[in-house]
Formats: structure tokens, C-alpha cells, sequence
């Protein structure tokens, strides 16, 4: 009952975890979305604006060449800063998608140690009880049922449970 109950605490603790690592994944999905729209749109708001800019040349080419060049130049350099500051902003989500990653990974790391934390007083507790109850027969044998039912529950591989077995001296 106990090995029950912390198999479940810990695979409703992983499944947390994950979909919080979805969530957070997700965000920065969006984020990134929403920054090449940005630049898209910023880079289509500067064609535009290079196009107005260079209709005004040709319409002012009598009147005002040196004008309308001044004008061009005023556009690209907002261009290049609208586009400097879009490239800023997708540095910006990157580092924090990195920061993000690594927290998930640290956070992956624990539960793998509470995971091996929880499977060592798993295996101690099924000792104990192996032990007190030793003069039980029918004891002994509900114990190697349900170790066998958590073992298939763990979902280790075949020959993991193999080993497993055979290191406690147990048949299927």
C-alpha cells in the first residue's frame, strides 16, 4: 500500500512536470511566433515606407533630389533600427527559451534523484516486510504477488525485471 502510494505520488508529480514543460515550451513558441510577425510585419512596414520614400523622389526629382535621398536614408536607418531592435527581441526569447530549457532539465534531474530516492525505501520497505512476515507462507507469497504487480506497474523492461528477480531470489 505504501509502495502504491509513492509509485503515484511520483508519477503525479513527473506528469506535472511535464505539462508544465509543455506549457513553458509552448510560450516560448508563441513568443517566437509573435517576434517573426513582428519583424515581418516591421520589415514590410520598411519596404513600404522605402517605397513611398523613393515614389517621392521620382515626383520631387526636379525640386528636391538632395530631399528626397535625405528622406531614403531617414527610412533605412529606421528600418535598420526597427529590425536591430526585432533581432534584440529574439535574442531576448532565446536566452530565456535556454533559461527555461536548463530549469526544466534541472527539474527533470530531481526527479530522476527523488525517482531512485523513492525505489531505494520502495525495496527497503519490501524487505522489511519480507522478513517480519517470513513465518507466513501465504504472507510471503501476497508479497511476491504484489511485487511482481508493481514491478509489471514500473514497466522496466524484461530484463531489468529479470535481474530484479533474481537478485531477491524470486520466480514469476
Amino acid at each position: 500500500m505504501i509502495k502504491e502510494k509513492l509509485l503515484r505520488e511520483r508519477e503525479d508529480q513527473l506528469a506535472l512536470d511535464q505539462a508544465a514543460a509543455r506549457a513553458r515550451s509552448a510560450a516560448s513558441e508563441v513568443r517566437g511566433a509573435e517576434l517573426v510577425n513582428a519583424i515581418a510585419t516591421s520589415r514590410a512596414n520598411a519596404e513600404a515606407k522605402l517605397a513611398q520614400v523613393q515614389l517621392a523622389l521620382e515626383l520631387s526629382a526636379r525640386d528636391g533630389r538632395e530631399r528626397a535621398a535625405a528622406e531614403l536614408r531617414d527610412a533605412q536607418a529606421r528600418a535598420d533600427a526597427l529590425l536591430a531592435h526585432a533581432t534584440a527581441q529574439a535574442a531576448k526569447l532565446v536566452a530565456e527559451a535556454r533559461v527555461q530549457s536548463r530549469e526544466v532539465i534541472a527539474k527533470a534531474a530531481k526527479i530522476a534523484r527523488k525517482s531512485q530516492e523513492m525505489e531505494a525505501l520502495t525495496k527497503g520497505a519490501a524487505r522489511f516486510e519480507a522478513k517480519r512476515n517470513a513465518e507466513g507462507a501465504l504472507e510471503l507469497e501476497r508479497q511476491r504477488t504484489t511485487w511482481l504487480k508493481l514491478l509489471d506497474e514500473v514497466g522496466l523492461d524484461p530484463a531489468e525485471q529479470r535481474a530484479l528477480l533474481a537478485r531477491y531470489g524470486l520466480k514469476r
